[in-house]
C-alpha cells in the first residue's frame, strides 16, 4: 500500500506526467490526497470526499463524481467495505510472507464478506479491489 499527500505539489509538468505514469502502473493499493483534478481523473478509481461535515464514499471515477451522475452516501456498509478491503490487503501481505492455513481461512472469510457487502448494497463489484485474483493458495 502506498500513501501519498499531495504527490504533485512543487513538480513541473514533466515530473507530474512521469509520476502519473508510475502511479498508474503501481500494482498495489494507492491512497492519496490531492487538489490536482488531473491526477484524480487519471489515477482515482474510488473517492472518499469530505463534503461539509460528511465523509462520502463514491465508488466511481472523478468524472462521474464531478458530473454528479451517481452519488453513494458514505454509510456504515461502505465503511465496513473499506475496513474489510484494508484487512484483505494486510492479510495478502502476511500470506505472501508466511502463508498459513489460518490466514487463508481468514482471507476467504473476509473475501466472502466483501462480496456480500457489495451485493447487498447494490455497489458495482467491478469497482471493488479484485481480491479473488490475488488469492494465495497454500
Amino acid at each position: 500500500m502506498l500513501l501519498a499527500d499531495e504527490p504533485t505539489n512543487h513538480l513541473d509538468l514533466d515530473a507530474v506526467t512521469a509520476l502519473e505514469e508510475l502511479l498508474c502502473n503501481y500494482p498495489g493499493t494507492l491512497i492519496f490526497t490531492t487538489h490536482d483534478r488531473r491526477l484524480l481523473k487519471t489515477i482515482a478509481k474510488n473517492l472518499l470526499v469530505f463534503e461539509g461535515t460528511k465523509l462520502n464514499f463514491f465508488p466511481r471515477p472523478y468524472d462521474d463524481y464531478s458530473n454528479k451522475q451517481i452519488c453513494t452516501e458514505y454509510t456504515e456498509a461502505t465503511a465496513d467495505i473499506l475496513l474489510i478491503e484494508n484487512k484483505l490487503a494486510e492479510i495478502i501481505s502476511r500470506l505472501n510472507l508466511n502463508p498459513t492455513e489460518k490466514l487463508e481461512v481468514e482471507f476467504q472469510s473476509l473475501l466472502a464478506k466483501n462480496v456480500f457487502y457489495y451485493q447487498n448494497n447494490h455497489l458495482d463489484l467491478q469497482n471493488s479491489l479484485h481480491w479473488s485474483n490475488s488469492a494465495v493458495k497454500i
